[in-house]
């Protein structure tokens, strides 16, 4: 006897679908997350943080004390 597919696998929980308006919201994270991610060479945000270490540090790193 074949049991048809859906029956058999009835007891299975269904992945949750989101609602449109939440779908775009995704969509729209996830284009961002692939533009942040995807072409770091563009815009890097560390870039910031790095020109502050060395305004205040110089060319030495964060770690090293300077002797003499």
């Amino acid at each position: 006897m074949q049991v048809p597919n859906w029956k058999h696998h009835s007891k299975k929980e269904q992945k949750p679908t989101l609602k449109p308006q939440a779908m775009r919201a995704r969509k729209e994270a996830l284009r961002q997350f692939k533009k942040r991610h995807m072409n770091p060479h563009i815009k890097r945000v560390s870039s910031y943080y790095e020109s502050i270490r060395t305004k205040h540090y110089g060319s030495q790193s964060r770690d090293q004390i300077a002797t003499c």
